[in-house]
């Protein structure tokens, strides 16, 4: 089994951040609390930044833990609410050698 992360830079509509930040970190604590397969998930802001972008770090024993996570309520959740806020999204999809 592969050790799989992902690691996604969110670009936020002006002035979205203090509505974003409330649903982003349900999202972390759901997925720390109910998917054995999420072993981490770090919420980071850029010390020098407009409030627009926040990076996310998120580690899964597994690719098929992190296609699990994506059906979860709290994802779906956070998927729905967040439409309106986000202006755009790059994903990397890694794995961590071992």
């Amino acid at each position: 089994m592969t050790t799989f992360v992902i690691f996604a830079e969110i670009k936020l509509k002006p002035d979205c951040l203090d509505a974003y930040i409330p649903l982003i970190k349900y999202d972390a604590e759901h997925s720390l609390r109910d998917e054995p397969g999420c072993k981490l998930f770090h919420i980071l802001l850029p010390e020098e930044s407009s409030g627009d972008v926040v990076h996310l770090y998120e580690v899964y024993e597994s690719e098929e833990d992190f296609k699990a996570h994506k059906l979860t309520p709290h994802f779906t959740h956070y998927f729905k609410e967040t439409k309106a806020l986000i202006e755009g999204r790059i994903i990397q999809r890694l794995t961590i050698l071992e």
